[in-house]
């Protein structure tokens, strides 16, 4: 984490990097004017050539160019955390405020990840104790919140496991004691025939809003594990901030089953729920609402999410999340509460807001105070007393970030 906000500190909004590219140049103009300043007033009246060009020099010394966006990012990140929220890239704060698409994986993002097994229905010469231990050998070393649950569950020592094989976004399959096996998603460790008579013998858990995973060896002899988690606080006040904040398009996007996605769904607000999404099926939805001129914001926590998260034009992860997710985001999320993330979107928009104000005021003093300085009409005093009003003008109006309303 610490890391991951020493990255984030390093970069800048793109807002800042046009100021910065601005003053540079703006530097060179200034100096250009009092040159020029000096040489017309040496002409006129020698003696007051140099108040005047000394008056150019520091009623534009650039401080309200430098400060308009540092200091009202640097006041927005902290917002941020206050709220539970860590700025990896201070970018993203810019790019969350522009999002009109949202997109949200659901196993550890809308719901906590900790997911518990509530049934096991065996099948062939398999029992249930046999099953679990199967499953928790095949899933040593899965990080997914799934293989985590199986592990937990199984009591006991972790067999060996042979040319194991990890099929991303279906599930795993290795050798235990000479035999082939797969574990995850039905469609993938089932054999095909079998997939109908199993819906048929166990309805309930097939097509509930249960998480199915299913165990097979090439005899079909196997076990369906049913889970089920909890939904994240605050879901629903979320997705509520977000509709008011002008995102006009809110996702669901999961590799659980379509059945499991739509009952998870059924009461919220949500555009579209899309099942058995492999990482390619989200990456080609994320491709597809860009291709329409959308910009998308998406928000994982698995290894399977980040490809999309890294082409999200913003993306939000969790402190718990894998290390690829982490490193794919720009915004992480401390805690269980989503409510957060609607409160970075108010506070994105009104950051965004704030650079663009201190911008335009820095651009219009020194608009109108470089050729008042020019001609004579502001004395060195004056100048500096200007400057300094400036600067502090863009540093107040960035505080009002830390205003809760």
């Amino acid at each position: 984490i610490h890391r991951l906000l020493m990255r984030g500190m390093r970069e800048a909004p793109r807002y800042a990097v046009l100021a910065q590219r601005a003053a540079a140049w703006f530097v060179a103009v200034v100096l250009l004017i009092a040159a020029v300043t000096a040489t017309t007033w040496l002409l006129i009246d020698p003696a007051l050539a140099l108040p005047n060009t000394v008056s150019v020099l520091i009623v534009t010394c650039p401080c309200a160019f430098a400060l308009a966006t540092p200091v009202a990012a640097a006041i927005g990140v902290g917002r941020l955390a206050d709220a539970g929220m860590l700025t990896v890239r201070s970018d993203a704060i810019e790019h969350l405020a522009q999002c009109d698409t949202f997109a949200f994986d659901k196993t550890g993002t809308l719901t906590l990840g900790e997911l518990r097994v509530e049934q096991i229905a065996t099948f062939g010469n398999l029992d249930a104790a046999q099953a679990m231990s199967l499953a928790a050998a095949l899933e040593a070393h899965s990080e997914h919140p799934i293989g985590k649950a199986l592990r937990a569950q199984h009591q006991g020592p972790v067999r060996e496991v042979s040319d194991h094989l990890n099929r991303v976004g279906e599930g795993i399959q290795g050798t235990i004691d000479d035999t082939i096996w797969r574990i995850g998603k039905p469609a993938f460790a089932l054999p095909a025939a079998s997939l109908p008579r199993l819906q048929a013998d166990h309805p309930t858990l097939m097509s509930s809003a249960y998480v199915v995973v299913a165990l097979c060896d090439m005899d079909g002899n196997g076990a369906l594990f049913a889970l089920s988690d909890q939904m994240r606080p605050g879901v629903q006040e979320l997705l509520a901030t977000l509709r008011d904040r002008g995102v006009r398009h809110i996702a669901l996007l999961s590799g659980d089953s379509q059945e499991s996605v739509q009952q998870f769904a059924q009461n919220l607000d949500f555009d579209e729920a899309l099942g058995d999404q492999k990482p390619s099926d989200k990456l080609t939805w994320i491709r597809r609402r860009q291709g329409d001129g959308a910009r998308v914001a998406m928000a994982g926590d698995g290894i399977n999410d980040a490809p999309t998260l890294a082409a999200a034009d913003v993306s939000v992860s969790f402190a718990h999340a894998t290390e690829l997710a982490q490193v794919s985001s720009g915004l992480l999320v401390l805690g269980n509460d989503l409510g957060v993330i609607g409160e970075m979107r108010v506070v994105a928009e009104k950051t965004r807001r704030i650079m663009r104000q201190n911008l335009g005021w820095a651009a219009a003093y020194n608009f109108l105070a470089v050729p008042a300085a020019a001609l004579g009409m502001i004395a060195p005093w004056g100048a500096a007393i200007g400057m300094s009003l400036s600067s502090l003008l863009v540093v107040l109006n960035a505080l009002r970030l830390r205003a809760r309303r």
